[in-house]
């Protein structure tokens, strides 16, 4: 049977940025299940809840009285009243919708059982006896919502995310399949969200599956794996290798682990300057500045600066695509090459 839910415009909209975002492969319904379980699943206080409950009602003994009776206390302050069981479940879960206010225009989604879901949408509405399941699902939603991106990812792809920790902290080697079902065996070192972005990175050794890579270290990004298999073989990564992956991940970041640095030398105007300032997200390190060129604009002079830039090229030709012609690469003509075909084709592509 489903269940309908109505929820604001911008708070359905972002959900399903997520699905896209995340890279996540199946209906909108089971995006929906996932959310809910995985969040459920997740997040400690719902947890804490559950315990709480089954506690209350004589369904478990999984932990002391003295435990329960110190947890009740400390919400008793806030809410007296009769139900305890009802008012602590309440409270766990009651969100507001602060930042996704239900104003303007309203969606409706619809969330139903299926046998992936094997009927645990309803054990947690069962949890939840006093609240309609609207009001139960749009707050596990909010709850969602609320977390950074890089959680949200690891809540999407909850099960690969809880098996590759898994192998890591046994140091297990394990299969991984990619969603475009290339498969590779890798001796796993670490799972690390990117910087300045909601993506969460798997750092390892990685050897193809057909024997046409040879072993190196690779990056991959959570959401473009499909499946993972334990081995339960030890990894035998050496201490030099060890270095190396530890060097790579400190200098270049999880998303770019698998690349070689590189000096690039940049020459930035004016306005690229202000924009190197602005634009965070995977800007490169910056090795020094010297003064370049001088050239007047509305009559006043406005000094050119010459960036030394250590990053990937993948970095940074990522980067300098958002500076147009306010910069002038100094030094590396396969990296000017690359970034004269980007325009070629953006060119051709809006002519």
């Amino acid at each position: 049977m489903e269940k309908k839910i109505t929820i604001s415009d911008n708070l359905y909209n972002k959900i399903l940025n997520d699905k896209e975002d995340f890279g996540y492969i199946g209906s909108n319904n089971d995006f929906y299940c996932d959310i809910i379980l995985n969040t459920y699943d997740y997040d400690n206080p719902y947890k804490q809840m559950e315990k709480i409950i089954n506690l209350l009602s004589g369904r478990t003994k999984e932990c002391s009285n003295n435990e329960i009776i110190e947890t009740i206390k400390e919400m008793k302050n806030d809410y007296q009243y009769k139900d305890w069981m009802t008012q602590i479940a309440i409270s766990i879960v009651k969100l507001s919708e602060t930042s996704y206010p239900l104003v303007g225009d309203r969606k409706e989604i619809f969330i139903r059982e299926t046998e992936k879901t094997n009927g645990n949408l309803e054990k947690i509405l069962n949890e939840f006896a006093a609240s309609s399941a609207s009001e139960i699902y749009k707050n596990i939603l909010l709850k969602y919502i609320s977390y950074p991106a890089y959680i949200r990812e690891q809540i999407i792809h909850q099960k690969n995310y809880k098996e590759l920790n898994e192998c890591i902290k046994k140091k297990i080697k394990c299969k991984i399949v990619t969603v475009k079902g290339n498969t590779f065996i890798i001796e796993p070192y670490k799972m690390l969200p990117g910087k300045d972005e909601g993506h969460n990175y798997l750092t390892c050794y990685s050897t193809s599956d057909s024997g046409k890579y040879n072993r190196s270290i690779q990056s991959y990004k959570l959401s473009t794996i499909a499946n993972v298999y334990k081995l339960f073989e030890p990894c035998s990564l050496s201490e030099d290798e060890l270095s190396l992956i530890s060097t790579r991940l400190s200098e270049n970041g999880p998303a770019y682990i698998s690349s070689e640095l590189n000096d690039y030398e940049i020459e930035f105007d004016h306005r690229g300057q202000a924009l190197f300032n602005s634009i965070e997200k995977d800007r490169p390190k910056r090795i020094s500045i010297e003064p370049g060129k001088i050239e007047y604009y509305n009559d006043k002079p406005q000094q050119y600066l010459i960036y030394t830039l250590r990053c990937t090229e993948f970095q940074i030709l990522n980067y300098l695509k958002q500076f147009s012609y306010h910069v002038k690469i100094l030094n590396n003509d396969n990296l000017k090459k690359k970034l004269m075909e980007y325009y070629e084709k953006a060119y051709k592509q809006f002519n």
